[in-house]
């Protein structure tokens, strides 16, 4: 898959995705993806020569996106400044583009490109409004769901010599909700981890009720996520803030044991959530369900289009052995 490299897009700096980048350097895949708090540890390793193209998100903050472009590399050529270019970033990407060309002219960097995280209409005029010859990149979602990249921009990008970069090819956006498309095995022990939590809790009095009630609400949801992510959403944006206003203190057993619990349930869900994207993927694409693997499906199916240049893969850290392994 010479197209198709890892994105750290869903993924925080910590160990385990430091561990990730350094395993894709050593499998020599061509393309990686970063943000600005990955390029570091990039810098610092030996470029294969199979590495073709590194691309670092930079942020919306224009001195700290300078301040990250001017950072030497030995990658020269092959690594790519990106800005923000959504709408919500509307009003500084003039300053950030007339920075990054200002960079390209004095040869600190060979060329810059734009990324946004949900494609809109106004993008190519956007871009087109204040970039400068070196802008030679832009990386865009493509998924069944979002074909925008192939059917909108990469006729403008044609034009302009502009090369074209997917992103998202495994989660995807539509009016009617997000999915993910990723694989999922349904935990052979949930049920046990359930049920040894409730019987834990059943001789709490009334702070035991309360945890088994959420526990049973929480059961029922599970086809009512769309994917792994919608459910750590869920967990700490209200779960978990619900469990620290009703208990002041919780014993270490108690918590244990809700802590492998919820671990379970997002194993469910992605398994769950995984059967679900499969009919609505075969609903996209002539009604035939994807073969093997669900996100080497993914992409495949965004690099096999011309005028893709590279993939940028997204996943948690448990979703790219596929890619690593291969």
């Amino acid at each position: 898959m010479a197209k198709v490299g890892l994105s750290t897009r869903l993924l925080a700096r910590v160990p385990a995705t430091e561990d990730l980048v350094r395993r894709a350097l050593a499998k020599g895949v061509p393309y990686l993806d970063i943000d600005a708090t990955i390029l570091p540890l990039v810098q610092t390793q030996p470029p294969r020569a199979s590495l073709a193209l590194v691309t670092c998100r930079l942020s919306t903050v224009v001195d700290d996106a300078l301040a990250v472009a001017r950072q030497p590399t030995q990658l020269h050529n092959r690594f790519v400044p990106l800005v923000p270019a959504d709408l919500t970033c509307a009003s500084e990407l003039p300053a950030l583009l007339s920075g990054m060309q200002r960079l390209a002219d004095a040869s600190i960097i060979g060329s810059y490109g734009v990324y946004v995280q949900t494609y809109d209409a106004g993008l190519a005029s956007r871009v087109d409004a204040s970039a400068g010859p070196h802008l030679k990149w832009i990386q865009t979602p493509l998924n069944p769901f979002e074909r925008n990249l192939v059917t909108d921009i990469a006729p403008w990008a044609k034009a302009k010599g502009v090369r074209l970069i997917a992103s998202r090819p495994l989660t995807c956006v539509s009016p009617q909700g997000g999915s993910r498309l990723v694989d999922g095995a349904f935990p052979l022990d949930y049920g046990l981890v359930k049920d040894s939590l409730l019987n834990h809790v059943a001789g709490m009095g009334e702070a035991g009720t309360w945890l088994s009630n959420l526990v049973a609400n929480i059961d029922r949801q599970l086809d009512l996520f769309e994917s792994s992510l919608h459910w750590q959403a869920e967990l700490t944006g209200r779960i978990l803030p619900m469990i620290d206003d009703a208990f002041e203190a919780m014993d270490a057993d108690t918590y244990d044991m809700l802590v492998a619990f919820f671990d379970r349930f997002g194993k469910a869900v992605k398994e769950s959530a995984s059967a679900r994207a499969r009919l609505s993927v075969a609903a996209q694409c002539g009604g035939e369900e994807p073969a093997g693997d669900l996100q080497r499906w993914a992409a495949e199916w965004a690099a096999a289009h011309d005028d893709v240049a590279f993939v940028a893969v997204d996943g948690e850290a448990d979703e790219f052995d596929w890619l690593l392994s291969s």
